[in-house]
């Protein structure tokens, strides 16, 4: 209701309705028991040099919902702040995840986002306790996303075993423009969202904002940057915003519209890693097609990311991880490039259809 994904619309706006989008792994998903759909997101992140999980990760992580208990099954990763994580028998630390596993493609991509999170606690556990955490708020939420672009490819899932039959030679031009429309409904859709957010909560802090005028201000950001109304006229009396949970528990936003940036920066700097992309000639290995699964100069390069925590200023860390071996000419600066990049040939094609 907040229209921060615009998932829901995909059958109004789709490109090519005959082409059908990329396939779905369910099905072979739902023959896996939900230990092994954990264990194949452990696989992938130990095919880039990083560590498996911990003994006690596997001991007290919930992966299922618990039968006749009442729970949050809002998927989470936890840091317990046990010790580090190369403990070789992994007693030393305390990582879980809480999740209400079902067998399904979204969930299976879920997982390995949620693993993300446990992997940068790992990486950054030898930090004095105030640096274990993200360079940037946003920066946990975009090591986990940059992760699930990859595995979400039909390439990745192909080769795991879960997409048996899939020919390459099956994907066209049309079929990715309606992938890349449903990415977009939820990737491109939120930033405006995720920006206004914190736009009004800092107005209101800055005293710029009345409470007389809450309503009229979400009302006015709500049309500037995402360009949508209620369906039905406001009083001042109303008071949407706090309807949503990080506005009225007081939660600061702007990280998730960090994160919806980085991680593309993130995952266009391991797919070049990984040999699987060259910004000078992007039409060779589309950037979306991208699985650096078992490439371990992709996982040393993230690694290097993730081992400072927040030991430093984000900016440098980040500048230091994309301008690696980059040269002087690099911008290691947040920047919109890579998600443009990214959606390159959607773009190209909805300007097409403007011309029409």
């Amino acid at each position: 209701m907040w229209a921060q994904s615009w998932e829901s619309i995909y059958p109004l706006v789709e490109p090519f309705s005959m082409a059908g989008t990329r396939p779905d792994a369910t099905p072979e998903i739902q023959k896996l028991e939900i230990d092994e759909m954990y264990e194949m997101s452990e696989d992938f992140f130990a095919s880039l040099g990083f560590w498996n999980m911990t003994d006690t990760f596997w001991k007290e992580s919930v992966r299922q919902k618990k039968e006749n208990v009442e729970m949050v099954c809002h998927a989470s990763a936890w840091d317990f702040m046990a010790g580090p994580g190369e403990g070789d028998d992994g007693s030393t630390s305390d990582y879980r995840i809480k999740q209400c596993t079902v067998k399904t493609h979204s969930n299976f991509v879920t997982l390995h986002h949620e693993m993300g999170h446990i992997v940068y606690f790992q990486q950054y556990a030898h930090q004095p306790i105030i640096f274990r955490t993200g360079g940037n708020p946003g920066f946990h939420e975009a090591i986990g996303d940059s992760i699930a672009l990859a595995v979400n490819t039909p390439k990745h899932l192909s080769e795991v075993g879960l997409l048996p039959g899939f020919d390459s030679s099956q994907e066209t031009m049309a079929s990715d423009l309606n992938y890349l429309m449903q990415q977009a409904l939820d990737k491109i859709t939120f930033l405006p969202f995720g920006l206004l957010m914190d736009k009004y909560r800092w107005s209101i802090f800055k005293g710029d904002t009345k409470p007389e005028q809450y309503q009229t201000k979400w009302d006015e950001l709500r049309r500037e940057y995402q360009g949508v109304i209620s369906p039905v006229e406001r009083q001042t009396t109303d008071f949407d915003a706090a309807g949503k949970f990080h506005i009225s528990n007081n939660v600061p936003y702007i990280r998730y519209f960090v994160s919806f940036i980085v991680q593309f920066q993130f995952y266009e700097k391991m797919c070049i890693e990984a040999g699987q992309y060259d910004p000078q000639n992007p039409t060779k290995n589309p950037l979306y097609k991208c699985d650096f699964y078992k490439n371990e100069a992709a996982g040393a390069a993230f690694e290097k990311l993730m081992t400072e925590g927040a030991a430093r200023p984000w900016q440098e860390i980040l500048d230091d991880f994309l301008c690696s071996g980059q040269g002087q000419s690099c911008d290691g600066t947040m920047s919109s490039k890579s998600i443009l990049n990214y959606f390159a040939p959607l773009e190209a094609w909805l300007d097409e259809q403007r011309e029409f």
